[in-house]
């Protein structure tokens, strides 16, 4: 089962509405944020008008994205894939942005990475390995900015709240943080992979249980239905024509075929298939009474081979005491894989169906013959 396969496409687009809204309301909080802290400061330094229009940007674009994510009723996973990857990018572009423009590397705001690490597992929860690629990006404009500060190839602005800057403390406190965030981020990235590894082996057995589940409710419908047209219908044809539709079902099979024979009289046999070929039929048909079929047969096995049948299932139909009244066969044909519960639970439909013909052929015998005139 691959990894992607644990979550559909619209569990994942649900995730990215869900980080989105989350966007959204962040880019509103700063928006607002500085806006109110610098009508009461009753000005605004080029930091606070800087992250006052990047907040403004990210709540437009989220908005944006909000809109497209609604209206679209079938996303592409490529479009979900591309939307995740971008926004991610985005996200960390917007975060070193408003870090720079409040005091750069002296500024506590690193921690916003934390949050972008936690959505991008989120909306990633199939790609692991992406975690670190998000910390090499990370890393990447983190530590640029602050190289880029330190060698005086982009201006220092004041630090959040502050309007004066002091070299000797910021320029300590820089280099703390140039060498510390890292360790942070690091330690964060290490933590959120081996959790969201436990949380997707946790997901991936909860989803396998509910699939047993379902096949298993699948199969006591199919076996109920068996069951039903055994005790139920008294048209034989019919009666072998449905028991193999519903063993289909059980087994995740499309084509078998059913022979009954009459212990007493040779010339009595009623056969059903469904989806068998025709050369396969006429082999079957050639049989001897009380002989199954066996791979060993080369004549057979290369009859299947050029038929596109991989193998087959085999049970012979017994009476009561044992009495041979024919066979019921099943191919599986190439990219097939019959269900394990479904042939763990073939022995008693056919020792039922057994039961079944037994009946049934005692039934016949007891029928008055017309007489020919």
């Amino acid at each position: 089962m691959s990894k992607i396969s644990v979550f559909t496409r619209s569990e994942l687009a649900e995730r990215l509405l869900l980080v989105n809204n989350f966007r959204l309301a962040l880019g509103f909080f700063f928006f607002a944020y500085f806006a109110a802290l610098g009508f009461l400061r009753l000005t605004f330094s080029p930091g606070t008008e800087a992250v006052l229009f990047l907040g403004l940007f990210l709540f437009t674009y989220s908005l944006l994205t909000q809109y497209f994510l609604k209206t679209q009723k079938m996303i592409a996973m490529v479009e979900i894939v591309f939307l995740s990857v971008f926004i991610t990018l985005l996200d960390i572009v917007l975060i070193t942005l408003s870090i720079y423009f409040t005091g750069g590397g002296e500024n506590p705001f690193f921690v916003f990475y934390l949050l972008s690490l936690l959505m991008t597992a989120f909306i990633f929860p199939y790609y692991r390995a992406g975690l670190f690629i998000w910390l090499a990006a990370t890393l990447v404009f983190y530590e640029g900015q602050i190289l880029m500060t330190l060698n005086g190839s982009l201006p220092i602005f004041p630090r959040f709240l502050s309007d004066q800057i002091n070299p000797a403390i910021s320029g300590r406190i820089i280099i703390l943080n140039a060498l510390g965030v890292p360790l942070v981020l690091l330690g964060a990235c290490l933590a959120v992979y081996f959790i969201s590894g436990y949380l997707l082996k946790e997901r991936h057995l909860f989803k396998k249980i509910l699939v047993e589940e379902e096949t298993a409710q699948q199969e006591f419908a199919a076996i109920s239905n068996i069951s039903w047209i055994l005790t139920r219908l008294q048209d034989l044809d019919y009666m072998l024509e449905k028991v193999l539709e519903e063993t289909f079902k059980l087994l995740k099979l499309h084509s078998g075929s059913v022979l009954v024979v009459h212990p007493k009289n040779a010339h009595y046999h009623k056969r059903c298939s469904i989806g068998v070929p025709t050369a396969v039929n006429n082999f079957l048909s050639k049989l001897k009474p009380g002989r199954m079929p066996s791979e060993e047969d080369r004549n057979f096995g290369s009859l299947l081979k050029d038929e596109g049948i991989e193998s087959f299932v085999a049970k012979p139909l017994l009476a009561p005491g044992g009495t041979y009244l024919g066979m019921i066969v099943f191919f599986i044909h190439q990219g097939e894989t019959p269900s394990k519960r479904g042939l763990f639970n073939l022995d008693a439909i056919v020792n039922e169906l057994g039961i079944v013909l037994a009946y049934a052929l005692f039934i016949e015998k007891l029928k008055p013959r017309k007489r020919k005139k």
